[in-house]
């Protein structure tokens, strides 16, 4: 079972590196200072995640685990709120599906690991 959790946190691992690539990628073609701002703070919850799941082994329903846990959901409502306004934010209709794409790719990962 341990590999199969790693395995997991491995995927989610990778999935969330495409998200932080693909919503930095969104950030350097945002014409408005405040919208790219935000999503350079989007950027940086991510890389909090990102720096969690490779500090340590996580094993399933230890302390650690389920502090990243409630970390992710909460990142995860936010990535929906995000997903929802991308294309309002962004005008460059490849980055806008690369965006959706990564967010819906990180969540479904992440509910696989932490449930």
């Amino acid at each position: 079972m341990a590999a199969t959790n790693q395995a997991l946190q491995a995927a989610t691992r990778d999935q969330y590196q495409i998200l932080h690539n693909a919503i930095s990628q969104a950030r350097e073609t945002c014409a408005d200072n405040s919208q790219r701002d935000d999503l350079r703070q989007m950027a940086e919850k991510i890389q909090a995640v990102l720096t969690s799941l490779d500090e340590a082994e996580l094993q399933s329903r230890t302390a650690a685990f389920k502090a990243l846990g409630n970390q992710v959901t909460a990142i995860n409502s936010k990535l929906l709120n995000l997903k929802a306004e991308i294309d309002k934010i962004v005008d460059d209709v490849a980055v806008v599906t690369r965006v959706t794409n990564a967010i819906d790719g990180a969540i479904s990962a992440s509910v696989k690991l932490f449930a």
